[in-house]
Formats: C-alpha cells, structure tokens, sequence
C-alpha cells in the first residue's frame, strides 16, 4: 500500500468518523428530546392522576348531592300535597261558615216569624176577650140602705 493511498484511506474514514460524529450529534439531540418528552408525559400522567382522583371525589359529592336531591324532591311533594289538603280544608272551612251564617240568619228570621205570629195571635184574643168582656160585665143593683 501507498502512502497515497493510505492518506486516502485515512481520509475516508476520518470522513466517516465526521459523519458518525454526527450522527452521534443528532442521536444525542434525540435522546434528549425524548428525555423531555418522557418529563413531559410523566408529568401529564400526574396531572392526569389528580384529574382523575379529583373527578372520583367528585363523582361521590355528585352521587351524595343527588340523593339529597331526591329526598328533598319527595319532601317537596310531601309539602305540596299537604298544602293541597290545607287549602281544601282552609276552603271547606269557609263554606261551612258561610252556610252557618245563613242558617243562622234563616233562624232568626223565623225565630221573629213565629214569635210575630203569636204576639198577634195573642193580640187578637185579647181583643176578642176585652170586647166580650164588656158586654159580660155584670151591674150591681144598688141595695137601699
């Protein structure tokens, strides 16, 4: 072998070393960016968790929440049928009063009614007696002394 050749040869593969060495460059820039992406996903695999954890909680309070819900909605409709019967009564109430109002004032009327038709039935016999009672009166001879 030459030198020529040698130098050659020596030439080729300190250019091939250059393009390992750039490989290697780019190599090392890509481990380097999966090295970040890896942080990357690894911190959004935590954020992930929190997430997760937090919409578990909150999944519970939901639960919680919509149960108190249906409790209170059967209250509520408790509530509102009793409501309803108070209204009902409430109304009753002021239908029973007002009938007893007019039955009240129908005895009064006919309370006074039956106690005009006897103060002028009384009257009429006590006409008919003091008329008749004139004409039986009885005269009393006067006795000589």
């Amino acid at each position: 072998m030459s030198l020529d050749e040698g130098v050659r040869r020596l030439s080729e593969g300190v250019n091939r070393m250059g393009g390992i060495t750039e490989g290697i460059a780019e190599l090392s820039g890509s481990l380097q960016q999966l090295g970040e992406g890896s942080l990357q996903l690894s911190q959004g695999s935590g954020t992930l968790l929190k997430g997760l954890q937090t919409s578990e909680k909150g999944s519970g309070d939901l639960t919680a929440a919509s149960g108190s819900l249906i409790d209170a909605a059967g209250k509520l409709q408790n509530g509102s049928d009793q409501l309803l019967q108070g209204i009902g009564k409430a109304d009753q109430k002021n239908e029973i009063e007002q009938v007893m109002d007019e039955i009240g004032a129908d005895k009064d009327d006919q309370t006074a009614r039956a106690f005009n038709r006897t103060f002028t039935l009384a009257a009429v016999i006590l006409l008919a007696a003091s008329v008749i009672g004139w004409f039986t009166d009885r005269r009393t001879n006067k006795i000589a002394s």
